[in-house]
């Protein structure tokens, strides 16, 4: 009975330690913050399919603005590829301000400092890769 007992509880510490062992945090450096006013949203996704539907966000926070940098942290991910947008609230409405030919009025940026022509970039552009260890990653707003 003592061996089975110690078999389960080695197989369940192993267990544990592979789970725990494959979940990664991605630090966020949000740069180019020019007002302390309003809030930074950060939005996640892992697919192209879902990519910039506010519904359909994986992760989403917000966090109080701070002049010239701040740092966000998405925690326990696993490995896989996952694309990040931020927009800066500066007027807390919960939406990114756009004019009336639909561009955006209010800074905003994507993981690899992405850019689309006319719209945000595709998954693609803006895609990070997360394997097991953490990673640090700077987004520019503009």
């Amino acid at each position: 009975m003592t061996y089975y007992r110690q078999l389960s509880s080695s197989l369940l510490v192993i267990l544990f330690l592979i789970i725990t062992a494959q979940a990664a945090d991605i630090i966020i450096t949000v740069k180019n913050i020019k007002s302390n006013d309003g809030v930074l949203n950060v939005g996640m996704w892992d697919s192209k399919e879902t990519f910039t539907n506010e519904k359909k966000v994986l992760f989403g926070t917000r966090v109080p603005a701070n002049i010239p940098t701040k740092k966000v942290t998405i925690s326990d991910l696993k490995p896989g590829k996952y694309a990040i947008s931020v927009f800066h609230d500066k007027n807390k409405n919960q939406k990114l301000d756009r004019n009336l030919l639909g561009i955006p009025q209010e800074p905003y940026g994507f993981s690899n400092d992405a850019r689309g022509a006319f719209g945000p970039p595709k998954f693609e552009q803006a895609q990070i890769e997360v394997g097991d260890t953490d990673q640090n990653i700077e987004i520019t707003i503009k």
